[in-house]
């Protein structure tokens, strides 16, 4: 499926959270295919969709696919940023999207060797298994092995 179909699949003005998702995952889509310049394009437009938003789902994949591409191209600081204020913003909503944002910081601090990762995986996989969320336990205790 080509971007014109995705958007036009998610066109409706009233759909922006829609909108903002087909966005964040045609620059992860492109991101994989090694091609920065349209990701950054597909990442900034999810991002200002959300911008004014309440969808906290698609902030969040707004915001770890921005971070994602942000990394990608050695932004670690602004990368690390707007997973930090995912997590602020996460905290109490959604559980599992704050569990996503800090399994992408703790991927993006181990890859860039930011001292300290091993012991926010470690945290990471305490919380994780005390309150049974399993899969970020096991995704965690991955990162560490």
């Amino acid at each position: 499926m080509q971007r014109e179909d995705w958007t036009q699949l998610f066109g409706s003005k009233r759909r922006l959270g829609s909108q903002a998702r087909a966005h964040s995952r045609l620059a992860l889509a492109f991101l994989a295919q090694g091609r920065g310049a349209e990701a950054r394009g597909e990442a900034d437009q999810a991002m200002a969709l959300v911008r004014d938003s309440e969808d906290i789902q698609a902030i969040a994949d707004a915001t770890l696919a921005d971070a994602r591409v942000r990394a990608a191209a050695g932004d670690l600081d602004g990368s690390r940023s707007a997973l930090r204020g995912l997590l602020r913003r996460t905290a109490t909503p959604a559980r599992t999207t704050e569990y996503e944002a800090r399994l992408a910081l703790v991927d993006l601090d181990k890859a860039s060797h930011a001292a300290g990762w091993q012991a926010t995986a470690g945290e990471l996989l305490a919380n994780a298994s005390r309150e049974h969320f399993s899969l970020y336990a096991e995704r965690a205790r991955a990162l560490l092995e």
